[in-house]
């Protein structure tokens, strides 16, 4: 009878570490699945597809911090869309920090050649009352291009999460948000 309880008391005690293995993709660090994919079994006509979506959303006391990193293979010419992003933002509520974002080319040899976007090529547009976007377009987009981003964003307003979509408009490989309630959120 020891031993039918052993395993499920294991198996808890260790599903906390199982579930936060999923780590962030390395900024930058593409994989070779990644760099060879043509198109995808999900949507075989998709002109686009999510390598990966991956955010953090983590309650800090009286403050929430929304990290996000996000990777997109563009397929094919019709795909050339997906490299205009535009993040929403209350602009007297919340602030994007940290944002970089890049286009990566894969070469015949499997080499990656990396073009930043610039500091100066982000615009912060008011489409709103209290409601802006920080714009942003990808340089460089081809076939083949891997377009990645990863900001993040602080807001004071508790009440609203930031949206997570598992299931978007494009085939995605991986979709992973995870939530973190700080010490001090319980305070």
């Amino acid at each position: 009878m020891k031993n039918n309880l052993l395993l499920p008391i294991i198996f808890w005690l260790l599903l906390p570490f199982f579930l936060t293995s999923q780590v962030a993709p390395k900024y930058g660090k593409l994989s070779d699945q990644e760099k060879s994919i043509l198109k995808t079994e999900l949507d075989p006509g998709a002109n686009a597809i999510i390598l990966s979506d991956y955010g953090e959303i983590d309650f800090m006391g009286i403050e929430v911090s929304f990290l996000r990193h996000t990777r997109i293979k563009i397929l094919n010419k019709n795909g050339f869309g997906e490299a205009n992003i535009a993040i929403p933002f209350m602009s007297s509520e919340e602030e994007i920090i940290k944002i970089k974002a890049q286009t990566l080319e894969i070469d015949g040899k499997g080499k990656v050649k990396k073009t930043k976007i610039k500091k100066n090529d982000f615009h912060t547009v008011e489409i709103g009352p209290n409601i802006k976007e920080l714009r942003f377009t990808f340089p460089n987009v081809k076939p083949g291009s891997i377009i990645e981003y990863e900001f993040i964003k602080n807001s004071n307003n508790l009440i609203t999460l930031e949206e997570w979509k598992f299931r978007n408009n494009l085939p995605t490989l991986q979709s992973i948000c995870l939530l973190y309630t700080s010490d001090a959120a319980d305070e």
